[in-house]
C-alpha cells in the first residue's frame, strides 16, 4: 500500500508572515479573508504612516524653536517644556475615550 504524502510547498517570507499572522476565522469563506486582509493591510500602512508625520511634526518643534520661534513667540524659560507637557498630557488622556469611540461601544 502506498502512503499519501503531504504536499509541501514553498513558502516565501511574505507567506511565512501571513501564516503566523493568520488570525482570520476558518469558517469565513477564502475570498473574505483576502478582502479582510487586504484591508487590514492597507490601514495599518496608512496608520504608520499618519504616525510617522505626526512624529517628525512633533520633533520639528525643536529645530523651530532653536530657528526662531523663541523669539517669534517671546518664551522665556520652560515654556516649550511646559506645552509640551500639556499637549501629551492631553494626548495620553484623551486616548481612551477617543478609542472608546472609535470602537462604538454598545452602551
Amino acid at each position: 500500500m502506498s502512503e499519501i504524502k503531504p504536499k509541501q510547498s514553498k513558502l516565501t517570507l511574505f507567506g511565512v508572515i501571513k501564516e503566523i499572522f493568520n488570525w482570520y476565522p476558518a469558517e469565513y469563506p477564502s475570498h473574505e479573508r483576502k478582502l479582510l486582509f487586504k484591508l487590514d493591510v492597507s490601514i495599518l500602512v496608512f496608520a504608520c504612516l499618519c504616525f510617522f508625520v505626526k512624529y517628525l511634526d512633533q520633533t520639528n518643534i525643536s529645530n523651530a524653536y532653536v530657528s526662531g520661534l523663541k523669539e517669534d513667540f517671546s518664551l522665556n524659560g520652560n515654556q516649550l517644556n511646559y506645552f509640551n507637557v500639556c499637549y501629551y498630557t492631553a494626548y495620553v488622556v484623551f486616548q481612551v475615550p477617543g478609542l472608546l469611540l472609535l470602537s462604538r461601544p454598545k452602551l
